[in-house]
């Protein structure tokens, strides 16, 4: 649970980081994090919840969270693109920037959960 707690640090440590290099684009920036940053640290909860119970878990919570982050990215990219004015350079930068990096780290974490 250690490394849920420092990838909430390192969410936060993102979002000040570009907000005081642009703070005029703070709003963009934080719903552009926000959803990436949520979803790795619920599916890092999860999979070490069924790790402790069973290893073969896993791969059950892995897909399920796949699929469940799909529509819920599309869902949440749809309603801040049609109901949100925005500056959209600055949101998708930060979205597709805190996606990716979330998600190799996450994949990081996984690889070492399992080497252990």
């Amino acid at each position: 649970m250690k490394i849920i707690f420092s990838f909430f640090l390192i969410g936060i440590g993102i979002f000040g980081l570009s907000a005081g290099i642009n703070p005029e684009y703070i709003t963009e920036l934080f719903w552009g994090i926000l959803l990436p940053w949520l979803v790795v640290l619920v599916e890092l909860f999860f999979i070490y919840k069924a790790k402790e119970k069973k290893s073969e878990l896993t791969t059950k919570v892995l897909l399920t969270g796949f699929v469940s982050k799909m529509v819920i990215f599309a869902i949440y990219l749809s309603v801040i693109i049609y109901f949100y004015y925005f500056a959209p350079l600055p949101f998708i930068l930060s979205f597709s920037g805190s996606f990716i990096v979330f998600h190799t780290l996450e994949a990081i974490v996984l690889k070492s959960l399992f080497e252990s």
